[in-house]
């Protein structure tokens, strides 16, 4: 019997030690919010608890995409549909100067897979992320035609034609392999091209 009460309080200890190991862990553990000029974020900007969080900060209805930068422990969180950052989380409690971020940003277009899955072009098709955003965003009704003028600029054609028989006005994204379709301001479809 004393044998294992003396078992039991040891298991006990232990796994309370480390329990308290990791909320110690934990409390140490800090995101720390950078815009892509190397200041630190407002204290609004730095309030979140996911990413989407701190996106809603930066793009109202945070239509963002990310990349981690595994060497530097850090995330490029940047406007949907291009290349523009629009803040950084730092991962631990380093501080960072302007050219440091500036360097971050930088190696994020050569070292980041989630760079190359978003604009990479292969022999199965191109721009996997973007093509995957603007399918999610139609879904969640947040894709409007001032988004898509705004992040990826002119359509290289605009075409009044039928889609699911409604008369809509469809743009063309020949780089980008694209045709969105709006019913008034709202995408509501879109296809490949190639």
């Amino acid at each position: 019997m004393k044998k294992a009460l003396l078992i039991f309080f040891f298991g006990f200890t232990m796994f309370y030690g480390q329990k308290k190991k990791n909320i110690k862990q934990q409390e140490s553990w800090s995101i720390t919010c950078y815009l892509p000029t190397g200041e630190k974020c407002s204290l609004e900007q730095s309030k979140g608890k996911s990413i989407k969080d701190f996106s809603s900060h930066f793009e109202e209805k945070s239509r963002t995409w990310d990349a981690y930068n595994k060497n530097e422990n850090v995330v490029v969180v940047f406007k949907s549909f291009t290349n523009l950052p629009l803040f950084l989380l730092m991962l631990d409690k380093k501080k960072y100067s302007t050219e440091k971020i500036k360097e971050i940003i930088d190696s994020i277009e050569k070292e980041s897979f989630e760079y190359r899955y978003y604009f990479g072009k292969n022999n199965y098709g191109h721009h996997w992320g973007l093509k995957s955003e603007i399918e999610s965003y139609i879904k969640e009704n947040i894709l409007d035609r001032e988004f898509v003028l705004e992040t990826l600029g002119n359509p290289d054609d605009i075409k009044e034609t039928l889609y699911g028989g409604n008369k809509v006005t469809c743009f063309f994204y020949n780089e980008e392999g694209i045709r969105i379709y709006f019913d008034d301001n709202k995408a509501i479809g879109y296809d490949e091209i190639d």
